[in-house]
C-alpha cells in the first residue's frame, strides 16, 4: 500500500475533485435513497468500508489517468511527431 500511495503522490494522474456537485440544486428522490444507503453502508463497519472506498478512489484515479482521452491525445500527438520529420526552413544564402 505504501508503494501505491508513493506512486500516486509523484504521478500526474488527474483525480476527480467533485467540485461540480451542487447540493443547492433540486435532486430527485432516488438520490436521497442512494445517499442514505451509502451512509448506512459506511456506518456498518466504518474502518473497513472507508478503507475500501479510498483504495477504490485511488486505483480508479490511476486507471482513468492511464485511459483518459487526454493521455490518448498526447500519445497520438507524440506518435504523429515521430512519424513526420522536422524540416528546417530554407534560408537564402548570402554571397
Amino acid at each position: 500500500m505504501a508503494v501505491l500511495l508513493g506512486f500516486v503522490m509523484v504521478s500526474s494522474f488527474r483525480y476527480r475533485s467533485f467540485k461540480e456537485l451542487d447540493f443547492k440544486e433540486k435532486k430527485p428522490f432516488f438520490t436521497l435513497i442512494i445517499g442514505l444507503c451509502v451512509i448506512v453502508f459506511v456506518a456498518l463497519d466504518p474502518a473497513v468500508n472507508l478503507f475500501v472506498a479510498f483504495i477504490t478512489y485511488t486505483v480508479l484515479g490511476a486507471i482513468l489517468g492511464v485511459l483518459s482521452p487526454a493521455s490518448k491525445k498526447i500519445k497520438r500527438v507524440i506518435k504523429k511527431d515521430k512519424n513526420t520529420s522536422i524540416q528546417q526552413p530554407k534560408l537564402p544564402l548570402d554571397h
